[in-house]
């Protein structure tokens, strides 16, 4: 079974502790979870309890900015209620939760390969990236592309091209509408193993110096990519003669 994406539930933001992000519409038994959870203005990123595991974090931090950010995952129990995301900071600063579902994931192992994650606080840039490419390591997967940014967030971002994929927005949560941190996650489904190559978002707004992302695998069951074949060598005859 390959993996398809199911939907992004209501984006969730404020400048509280804790958000609620909502369920995706339509998820399901056995579905991945996938939540990403962003806060300007600290070095804490927000955390879930209650069996959601965390696989990327980062925190871009400068003198005059910063953000902190989270993705985590829980697979679909089948009677799921939307989590609390704690941000523990509590500073009174844009704060941000969203959850993707996926489907035709492996239930036991559906984060597969996680990029290194980027992180800059060098300049004030529009960008996000690059974010480190991953090779994939099955086929019939998913290729997701977070970003989050701190201060005047742009009320639009590019849409990632490239690598023969077609991909699609998740999100774009902005609690402000052209202020304070924002967030970005784009995706694309996949067959056979694609060369990735690192990717950039691109905002409107060049007055950040906190900027941060990660390139991961939500991953199908099955045997890995496949090789090249193997030699196998036949067994030495004497020659008749």
């Amino acid at each position: 079974m390959a993996v398809s994406f199911v939907a992004a539930g209501t984006a969730a933001t404020g400048s509280q502790d804790d958000l609620t992000p909502a369920l995706p519409t339509g998820h399901a038994l056995n579905d991945v979870l996938i939540l990403v959870a962003v806060q300007w203005g600290t070095t804490t990123p927000g955390m879930v309890t209650g069996g959601w595991t965390s696989f990327a974090s980062g925190i871009a931090d400068s003198t005059t900015d910063n953000v902190a950010f989270n993705v985590l995952y829980k697979m679909d129990g089948g009677s799921e209620t939307a989590p609390t995301v704690d941000f523990t900071a509590d500073l009174n600063f844009t704060t941000i939760a969203q959850i993707a579902a996926f489907r035709g994931v492996d239930t036991g192992d559906p984060i597969g390969e996680v990029g290194t994650v980027f992180t800059d606080t060098s300049t004030a840039s529009a960008t996000i990236g690059p974010i480190t490419a991953v090779t994939p390591g099955r086929v019939d997967g998913a290729v997701v592309v977070f970003g989050a940014k701190g201060n005047n967030w742009a009320d639009s971002v590019n849409l990632l091209t490239g690598d023969s994929l077609t991909w699609v927005e998740i999100g774009e949560p902005d609690p402000s509408g052209g202020n304070n941190a924002g967030a970005v996650w784009d995706y694309a489904l996949y067959g056979s193993v694609p060369t990735l190559t690192s990717k950039t978002f691109t905002t409107i707004s060049a007055t950040s110096d906190a900027r941060g992302g990660v390139m991961f695998v939500v991953q199908a069951p099955g045997a890995a990519a496949a090789g090249p074949p193997s030699l196998v060598m036949a067994p030495y005859r004497e020659p008749r003669g």
